[in-house]
């Protein structure tokens, strides 16, 4: 097991580390498929479980082998402070995330939690707390603008 992260409120583990890999388009590529890794430029390799203890509940998260997501949509302008999406930093934060993000049920649809979550997998992956924040924030202001939260 692989524990990502830990606070008072939070902690994510791993049944292994994952990986992920950048889909770049080839020439030899069509259309379709250059415009899917366009889409959604990110692979993960491996099986993964994430288990997260959140405020006295566990939730248990798999992630197939093959599942593809667009990672961490950081706006080009803010490359040179942030980073951009490739950063290996952000792909395992981000493939957590985005999932949740398309499987809200998993979590309840707790849009604090996936945001926690987010923030709890950059610190387990080497960002320093201060841009995790940023980063965290960001992607919660997104959320609660754009991203639909009701339970359906």
């Amino acid at each position: 097991m692989i524990e990502w992260y830990k606070d008072k409120d939070c902690q994510i583990i791993t049944d292994i580390e994952p990986k992920t890999v950048v889909l770049k388009p080839l020439p030899s590529d069509s259309k379709e498929v250059k415009k899917e890794k366009k889409a959604k430029p990110f692979l993960n390799k491996k099986r993964v479980i994430f288990t997260i203890y959140y405020q006295n509940e566990q939730y248990c998260i798999l992630i197939e082998k093959g599942y593809r997501w667009n990672g961490s949509n950081i706006p080009r302008g803010l490359w040179a402070l942030i980073g951009s999406m490739e950063n290996t930093q952000y792909l395992n934060a981000s493939m957590l995330h985005d999932y949740i993000l398309e499987h809200k049920p998993l979590i309840k649809y707790n849009r604090k939690l996936s945001s926690d979550i987010f923030y709890g997998m950059l610190i387990g992956s080497g960002v320093g707390k201060t841009k995790a924040k940023i980063m965290r924030n960001a992607v919660d202001v997104f959320q609660k603008l754009f991203c639909d939260w009701r339970i359906k």
